[in-house]
């Protein structure tokens, strides 16, 4: 288990409100069993997508999104898509994220040989 880095791109946002991150840094190990993405600060409002891509594995487990509104170290909570629904997915896809936070990251879930990226985009409504 290890906590992966982040990195952000406004260039390919068409507007100054929006902002891509992207889990884990360009060329960097991909998430894997039980990583954690490094949690990232993200005030206010937001519309928050989330694309996870890469291979999941022969047992395809869950990117699992987590929100904390104490601290960068959480403690961190289950998110909800907008559907009410835990906010996780296991396979390519893209999920929006209903919940408010302060700070969010992805999470991988236990018992896969998952080699995974995950790109987020946080747009001011």
């Amino acid at each position: 288990m290890a906590e992966r880095l982040y990195d952000t791109d406004r260039s390919n946002s068409p507007s100054s409100n929006g902002l891509t991150v992207r889990w884990p840094v360009a060329g960097a190990t991909k998430l894997a069993n039980e990583d954690t993405g490094q949690a990232i600060r993200i005030l206010g409002r937001h519309i928050v997508t989330v694309q996870p891509t890469g291979t999941f594995g022969a047992t395809p487990k869950n990117v699992i999104m987590e929100g904390s509104v104490v601290a960068e170290d959480g403690p961190f909570a289950l998110l909800k898509d907008i559907d009410g629904n835990t906010a996780q997915i296991a396979s390519a896809g893209i999920i929006s994220v209903r919940d408010s936070v302060e700070w969010i990251r992805p999470r991988i879930e236990a018992g896969t040989s998952a080699q995974i990226e995950v790109f987020m985009r946080v747009q001011s409504p």
